[in-house]
């Protein structure tokens, strides 16, 4: 059995690095899958889905180098919800002025290098570079693009995230000139777990998994890609 590995939700360094360098954000390995088989090319990959792309939310803001404390008063700001549930501070008050007036035009002006058509290009371009024979995808919402792109040397499955706010999900690609799709794809939702109280709350990760038929020798491996929720920046939220 193979698994492609889980990738975290808020692992800041590959996400940073997705908007500049797009190959360092890429778990590339290579699985020797049998004495008498040969080598078998894993990548994963967090896309940075393009409706959460915004680097005005307070886990990017690029390109302010802000210390870890400055970084932490920010993110108490943001979480921070009036009596009725509504959040408080956003970038439009500089995160209750936070931010100086000069640090938001600054975070305004790298905005444009979250956006889709300037970031989509180059993650196909770097998952062909990659030439990888199975690749895990998550927190896509452009499935339809890159299975079209793919297509000549690559089939794929995609299982979307549960929760209707959510538009992204998991998505697994084989070569086909090595694997064959092995009955149905398998999706299975996971609820979010808050740890401090104990609570199992809204449906939202999936984990999607694929059986394929290696073609050269007719043995079967399961592939399976799944997005787990963790925010570096809300510790309570970590297993004790």
């Amino acid at each position: 059995v193979l698994f492609v590995p889980c990738c975290l939700r808020a692992m800041m360094v590959c996400k940073r690095l997705v908007m500049k360098i797009p190959l360092l954000a890429v778990c590339a390995f290579a699985v020797r899958a049998g004495v008498e088989n040969p080598i078998i090319h894993l990548a994963h990959y967090n896309v940075l889905a393009d409706y959460l792309g915004d680097n005005r939310e307070p886990w990017f803001l690029l390109p302010l180098n802000l210390s870890q404390t400055e970084r932490a008063s920010v993110m108490e700001k943001f979480y921070q919800k009036d009596r009725h549930g509504h959040w408080l501070h956003s970038h439009k008050n500089g995160f209750d002025r936070l931010l100086t007036k000069a640090q938001l035009r600054r975070v305004d002006s790298y905005n444009s290098v979250f956006d889709w058509a300037r970031r989509g290009p180059r993650i196909l371009s770097t998952v062909r570079m990659l030439d990888a024979d199975i690749v895990s995808l998550v927190e896509l919402d452009h499935f339809a693009e890159f299975a079209a792109a793919l297509q000549d040397e690559y089939e794929g499955v995609f299982a979307r995230r549960p929760r209707q706010q959510s538009h992204d999900g998991c998505s697994i690609f084989w070569r086909k000139e090595r694997f064959k799709l092995v009955d149905h794809p398998v999706n299975v939702s996971l609820a979010d777990w808050e740890p401090r109280q104990g609570d199992i709350y809204h449906e939202d990760r999936v984990m999607l998994a694929v059986a394929l038929e290696q073609l050269a020798t007719g043995k079967v491996l399961v592939a399976a890609s799944v997005h787990l929720m963790r925010n570096p920046e809300d510790t309570g939220k970590d297993p004790a």
